[in-house]
């Protein structure tokens, strides 16, 4: 199993597919995975502890090295969810992207996924593993879901 400093409440059966991936880590650099694909938070201040648990494990990467991968909803970051959820995802893109700017010279990769209700564990799975565990591009937000499609997206 990969070692990942895991921040929110993924499915089970996507941390079972995650038990499952036996990628060799090189090096004790941090990899992060952020889990906001589920329901949306009940109100501001379940986005803010999600925030903020982020911010200081986002901060380590920085400073240390390493990866992380931010996990958001396809839905929330249309908008179509409510606000708190639709902030949340979004903050969590910008996240990536930042942390990628910010940690590039010293080999820093962070990037977003987004899935929807649909998107299978196993491949959600896969796709965090080689994002925190891989040479990747680095801040990207790649679909994984359907719901997008037809769709603008930012």
């Amino acid at each position: 199993m990969i070692a990942l400093d895991l921040i929110g409440d993924p499915p089970a059966a996507v941390v079972a597919a995650l038990r499952e991936r036996d990628v060799a880590a090189d090096d004790a650099a941090p990899r992060l995975a952020v889990w906001a694909a589920g329901e949306p938070p009940a109100g501001w201040s379940g986005v803010r502890a999600l925030l903020d648990a982020t911010f200081v494990a986002s901060q380590r990467v920085a400073r240390e090295g390493g990866s992380a991968v931010y996990v958001v909803r396809e839905e929330d970051v249309a908008g179509t969810r409510g606000a708190p959820a639709a902030m949340l995802a979004c903050a969590l893109v910008s996240a990536a992207r930042a942390l990628a700017f910010e940690g590039a010279r010293r080999g820093v990769v962070a990037n977003a996924l987004a899935v929807d209700g649909e998107t299978d564990p196993q491949l959600i799975a896969r796709a965090v593993a080689r994002a925190v565990s891989e040479p990747a591009p680095t801040g990207e937000l790649t679909q994984l879901g359907t719901f997008h499609l037809g769709r603008s997206t930012p």
